[in-house]
């Protein structure tokens, strides 16, 4: 059973979120030849962690799981306190190195600008960018366009991917990543749902 965090618990994680932001930078767009997809599914009181790695042009070429109990409940501002540990162990798993690293969850695009992925990515040292299904701050505007801005506070902190026929889906930065460069990313994986993210929803889904 997941014990409900006191106020001062849910305070010190806001705290530890706002210090992390401030450590976000745009960086190097890299190349990007190997990505990595980490999701995690849920199964009654057990988590499963799935880290893939997907070689462009060639598919998977490796994966990674670890399953264990999450401590923390579902916040939705703060999935890192939830999600971050498993993923972390998953990733570390991994013998091969990404060039790219995408998580299920948002990046800057975020209340405190640093959602699941962008602490990843600090953590982490490594490129991220966030991909979530539903919107969590902000506003899109060109609302009509397949490729739309989010903007929160006056300021652009991600895209809105709505291909045609299919879901919306929304994309931020997470570290060491630009909107220029999430732009860019957007156009190399192709304006669908990252493969790698399916990839890695479907194995975590598999082994919970």
């Amino acid at each position: 059973m997941i014990l409900e965090p006191t106020p001062d618990q849910i305070i010190f994680y806001q705290i530890i979120q706002t210090a992390l932001a401030k450590l976000y930078r745009a960086g190097k767009e890299p190349n990007i030849k190997k990505v990595c997809g980490l999701d995690v599914a849920y199964r009654n009181e057990t988590a499963t962690a799935a880290a893939v790695i997907l070689q462009i042009g060639k598919g998977v070429v490796e994966k990674s799981i670890v399953k264990g109990r999450s401590q923390f409940p579902y916040i939705p501002t703060l999935l890192y306190a939830r999600e971050a540990p498993l993923l972390l162990a998953a990733y570390k798993n991994l013998k091969t190195t990404p060039d790219l690293i995408v998580v299920d969850g948002h990046g800057i695009a975020h209340p405190r600008k640093a959602g699941l992925a962008t602490i990843i990515g600090i953590l982490l040292d490594k490129p991220t960018i966030g991909v979530a299904k539903r919107l969590l701050v902000g506003e899109v505007k060109e609302s009509n366009k397949v490729l739309a801005r989010i903007f929160y506070k006056s300021r652009c902190v991600g895209y809105r991917v709505k291909p045609e026929g299919s879901k919306a889906f929304y994309i931020s930065p997470g570290y060491k990543i630009g909107l220029n460069g999430v732009k860019r990313i957007i156009q190399l994986l192709g304006l669908r749902y990252p493969v790698v993210l399916k990839e890695a929803d479907r194995i975590a889904r598999c082994w919970s």
